[in-house]
């Protein structure tokens, strides 16, 4: 079996030792990054605004694997090779780039891993199987990682074996049950003196380092700090709905 795998540089590791347990599975892994220490293994790509990943074709890929990947595969590329993508929502819902996000905004308390088939609409095809995780109400980016790297482990060791096996099966989405959400939808969330300090501070966490945007004298600021106490000369008070804090824009 041959794989493509596309995904962020920080993710190869794991996912080579994860494949190691498959020793009829030949992976290369592709990432966009500026390094030097490539092995074997790898591709580093420089992707252009309409790269055609027609080079897929020329390796007799069986399938490509995508998770965490920035760019939409073109429609001619999708319709000759086997896509999939892994999705870190319970699928239909929080389609589109930032599903964690939204899912920590809206205080969700059930969250999941979505392994589909790429369509030419986004976070849209078929579903192979989907993972449960609990998010509790301290959850960050970090933990919730944690719980969705065990989950993506448990649905790719079935999905290899299934593939073996000629069993792998699929499931439509629910197209009436799906909610998508962008970058733009961020701007619901813009915080303000009507927000109560435990709001404030779930918001900022949830944006995980994703520039937070505050209203200060009915302008529109960028947050770069905050504390509950002033800690330089260069912080400003800031009135809550029920706490003053400090804050840097």
């Amino acid at each position: 079996m041959k794989i493509a795998f596309f995904t962020g540089y920080r993710n190869i590791a794991y996912f080579k030792t994860f494949f190691k347990r498959f020793a009829d599975v030949q992976t290369t892994y592709f990432y966009e990054a500026n390094t030097t220490n490539i092995s074997k293994d790898e591709c580093s790509l420089k992707i252009e605004k309409n790269e055609g990943y027609e080079f897929l074709c020329k390796q007799n890929y069986d399938f490509v694997i995508v998770y965490g990947w920035n760019y939409i595969f073109p429609h001619p590329i999708i319709d000759k090779i086997e896509f999939y993508n892994i999705h870190p929502s319970l699928l239909p819902k929080y389609r589109g780039p930032l599903p964690l996000v939204f899912q920590l905004l809206n205080n969700e308390i059930v969250g999941g891993v979505t392994l589909h088939k790429i369509d030419e609409n986004i976070d849209s095809g078929d579903v192979y199987k989907q993972c449960e995780y609990d998010i509790d109400k301290n959850a960050s980016h970090i933990s919730l990682n944690v719980k969705i790297m065990r989950c993506i482990n448990f649905i790719l060791n079935n999905f290899i074996k299934d593939y073996t096996n000629h069993q792998v099966t699929f499931t439509k989405q629910n197209d009436d049950e799906s909610t998508y959400f962008t970058y733009d939808d961020l701007d619901k969330y813009i915080l303000n003196n009507d927000c109560t300090y435990n709001d404030f501070c779930r918001i900022v966490k949830a944006f995980n380092g994703i520039p937070v945007k505050i209203e200060i004298a009915q302008n529109i600021k960028i947050l770069k700090a905050y504390s509950p106490e002033k800690v330089a000369n260069d912080y400003m008070e800031y009135k809550l709905l029920d706490k003053n804090i400090f804050i840097k824009y």
